[in-house]
C-alpha cells in the first residue's frame, strides 16, 4: 500500500517538473526570438547611420578620389 502511495506521489513529482521544464523552455525560446528580432533592428540602425555617414563624408569631400572611395563603400553597403 505504501509502495503505490509512494509511487503516485513520485509520478505527480514527475508531471509537475515536466510543467515546469516545458515553461522554462518556451521562455528560453522566447527570449531568443525577441534577441535576435533586437539584432536586427540594432544593425538596422546601424547600417542606417554608417550610410548617412558616408553621404555626410561624400558631401565634404574636397577631392573627387576620396568622393570616389566613400561613393564605392556607401554602394557596397546598398548591395548588401
Amino acid at each position: 500500500m505504501w509502495s503505490s502511495i509512494g509511487s503516485i506521489i513520485s509520478a505527480l513529482f514527475k508531471i509537475i517538473a515536466g510543467i515546469f521544464r516545458r515553461k522554462e523552455d518556451r521562455e528560453k525560446r522566447l527570449n531568443t526570438e525577441e534577441m535576435k528580432k533586437r539584432k536586427k533592428a540594432q544593425d538596422h540602425v546601424d547600417l542606417q547611420s554608417r550610410m548617412e555617414e558616408l553621404t555626410q563624408k561624400i558631401k565634404n569631400s574636397k577631392t573627387e578620389e576620396e568622393r570616389e572611395v566613400y561613393l564605392h563603400e556607401l554602394r557596397k553597403i546598398m548591395a548588401e
